[in-house]
């Protein structure tokens, strides 16, 4: 270093000029050991117990400038192509919770605020400003989420591109998957006041994995608790049994009309709250102009018909 050359800053010295950064060491090395003997993977280690443990391991118990230090240096190594593959013994990455549309473009427009896009989410990797903008969002939205909960979120949408997909489920699993029940709330978020070109939509979750099934409606009928226009279905599944959907389907069908209606349905995905109603299965819908039309099948399916 020159006498010119301004000093490395931060535990690994990324935040300084390129002539001033440390060459790799034995702290990456004590990092990449601390890494892998966590078997978790990265995006799933922020505001984590592991994560805590990979900073001790180097010395950055605190504070938690330090801590972000080490998983922004553990993301370079993964950009640079030096961070190790966790292999067979790599623990199962927790689940990316599924929020409906409205509340993932409110996170889409705070992680904006925060950092100016959503693929620049990295720079919130266990940083106190991304716990600030957790409570933020719940708040707003009257969700509950942990940080390393919304954390996985983000992640999840920093890896999308396009617009949305062009079939959607109306029910737990879309438009109200994860709302608490009804409380005071702020007043929903406009997205329309956001440059449309800053923007990025992203696509509902797919639901390859799911189960699913013919199912026909015995009972409708509107939840008044529920933050978006919701109905409350009681689908017969045959073997499966009578099990409850809630649908964001008001705006082309009126309770009184559905009874009978035969429908398709994601079961297997467990049971959600939605405005104080337990939801067990998500009730497939494609979305139009005017709202959700509701899948069916031809007559002759039965309740509880496996859908191929």
């Amino acid at each position: 270093m020159t006498g010119t050359d301004p000093p490395a800053t931060g535990l690994f010295g990324d935040d300084a000029p390129a002539s001033a950064r440390p060459a790799p060491s034995a702290l990456d090395r004590a990092l990449l050991d601390a890494y892998l003997a966590q078997r978790r993977s990265l995006d799933d280690l922020p505001f984590t117990p592991a994560a805590d443990a990979i900073c001790q391991a180097v010395g950055a118990p605190g504070p938690p400038a330090e801590q972000t230090a080490v998983l922004h240096r553990l993301l370079n190594l993964r950009k640079a192509g030096k961070l190790p593959a966790l292999g067979a013994d790599a623990l199962p990455s927790t689940a990316p919770l599924r929020l409906d549309p409205e509340h993932e473009r409110a996170l889409v427009i705070h992680v904006q605020q925060a950092v100016g896009k959503v693929s620049a989410r990295d720079r919130l990797a266990g940083a106190p400003e991304f716990v600030d903008l957790t409570d933020r969002f719940n708040a707003e939205t009257g969700l509950t989420l942990s940080p390393h909960d919304l954390w996985r979120v983000v992640a999840k949408l920093g890896k999308r591109s396009g617009g949305p997909a062009p079939m959607q489920a109306p029910s737990h699993g879309s438009s109200e998957t994860h709302e608490a029940p009804a409380t005071p709330s702020k007043a929903p978020v406009q997205p329309a006041d956001v440059p449309v070109e800053a923007v990025e939509v992203p696509r509902p979750e797919p639901i390859a994995q799911a189960d699913l099934r013919v199912g026909v409606i015995r009972t409708a009928k509107v939840n008044p608790k529920a933050r978006n226009p919701s109905m409350v279905l009681e689908i017969d599944l045959g073997p499966l049994g009578v099990l409850t959907s809630s649908s964001q389907i008001t705006n082309l069908y009126r309770p009184e009309d559905l009874p009978g209606r035969t429908v398709i349905v994601a079961a297997g995905l467990g049971a959600r709250r939605v405005g104080g109603v337990k939801s067990h299965v998500l009730t497939l819908g494609v979305p139009t102009p005017d709202g959700i039309t509701l899948l069916t099948a031809d007559p002759g399916a039965k309740p509880g018909d496996p859908v191929f």
